[in-house]
């Protein structure tokens, strides 16, 4: 005959053998803009196994910026490993916006007891601004950390009459999808053409965030 009790009530103060958190980068982000958002599981003993699904945000485009990057981390006394992963999104909506809480199953084997997680966080509440009415209206709409323009030319010495120049534009930002860079805009001269080539584009995901190039 065993006797089942019911698992004692922690301290909130106190953190267990396992615990679960969310972050964000931003709550008040403006619309577009880059959000990283960071999970994060933290446990004592050894891990045995578990899964977690991929958060999901309503009216944004989501991009992985880290998956399941681990470490250790000492908290009041005790050593923690960690699993850290992190996301990119960018809401597409402004006004408010609700991360629903995200959850952990799995097992953990701490002082010979293997012990079953079943880990939370707690929703995360943002407000999403909309574009200013101050931004210059004809002007593309770049809300990023950091934007870099620059040229290359090619030119042949000495130039004449129906030479080919090239000039290479580039356009990078830190906190922005390739998609969300503008085309450039070439015009026509009275005295000489041009041939604009297909832009190529770029895609680069580091621990700040996403890095795009065209």
């Amino acid at each position: 005959v065993l006797h089942v009790s019911e698992a004692p009530k922690a301290d909130a103060r106190e953190l267990g053998s396992s615990f679960l958190e969310s972050s964000v980068n931003i709550t008040e982000p403006y619309v577009q803009q880059e959000v990283l958002f960071t999970l994060r599981f933290y446990h004592l003993g050894q891990f045995l196994n578990g899964n977690i699904r991929p958060p999901s945000f309503d009216h944004a485009i989501t991009q992985n910026i880290r998956n399941q990057f681990n470490y250790q981390k000492r908290i009041d006394g005790k050593l923690y490993e960690v699993y850290e992963w992190t996301w990119a999104f960018y809401p597409q909506k402004s006004g408010a916006m609700t991360i629903p809480p995200q959850s952990f199953n799995g097992r953990i084997q701490y002082r010979g007891v293997l012990k079953l997680v079943q880990d939370k966080t707690q929703p995360i509440e943002l407000n999403v601004q909309p574009q200013p009415d101050t931004y210059p209206a004809q002007s593309a709409w770049l809300p990023a950390k950091e934007v870099r323009l620059t040229e290359d030319w090619q030119t042949p010495n000495p130039i004449r009459v129906g030479d080919s120049i090239t000039r290479t534009l580039t356009l990078q930002a830190d906190g922005l999808l390739a998609s969300q860079l503008p085309d450039f805009q070439f015009k026509e001269q009275a005295h000489f053409h041009i041939y604009p080539d297909q832009p190529h584009t770029n895609n680069q995901a580091t621990e700040n965030g996403m890095q795009s190039q065209k």
